[in-house]
């Protein structure tokens, strides 16, 4: 199912923890799901890339630099927040999440894609017109993947605060 989820703090641990292990080669794969992004995917591999030519560099001043450059100055503090909740909500999840025995992230509540939604939906007025403007919309198509799979619980939010349905649909299938 499409998740809010970052793997970051686990790649930057499995990568720390290789290193002081001595082990020089491993095999990883991952790809970007077009249809549905992961949000903020290409980072991963920004800062994965970075630790291997420097093991003690400054991951959270790489995922900032990133977050700065790839989604804009302008709509940066927003993402940078979006992210940052996302990655303490997979840190305090009670228990381990396996591939494909993903459950939903307990902070993934209607409220927390509703909120999420409309901070970037601001971010991305805030980037219209320019590069960042299609980079915003790729984080968006998550959460109305996610509202939309998990409609029962999710979808009351968006309409009791005048979203319509068809203009959400519209959204996720053109995005």
């Amino acid at each position: 199912p499409p998740r809010q989820e970052v793997c970051i703090d686990g790649i930057i641990g499995d990568l720390k923890y290789y290193h002081k292990n001595n082990i020089k080669l491993f095999f990883t794969e991952g790809e970007r799901d077009f249809t549905v992004p992961q949000p903020v995917f290409e980072m991963h591999y920004y800062v994965a890339a970075a630790l291997l030519m420097d093991i003690n560099a400054d991951t959270e001043k790489l995922m900032d630099e990133y977050v700065r450059h790839y989604y804009g100055e302008k709509a940066y503090p927003i993402v940078k927040s979006y992210l940052q909740t996302i990655r303490k909500g997979v840190a305090e999840h009670p228990s381990r999440q396996a591939t494909m025995l993903v459950n939903r992230w307990n902070f993934c509540t209607p409220e927390f894609l509703y909120n999420s939604y409309m901070q970037l939906k601001k971010a991305e007025k805030l980037s219209a017109g320019t590069r960042y403007q299609k980079r915003i919309q790729e984080l968006i198509m998550p959460i109305l993947w996610e509202v939309f799979f998990y409609r029962k619980g999710s979808l009351e939010i968006f309409i009791n605060n005048n979203l319509q349905l068809d203009a959400l649909k519209k959204e996720c299938l053109n995005g």
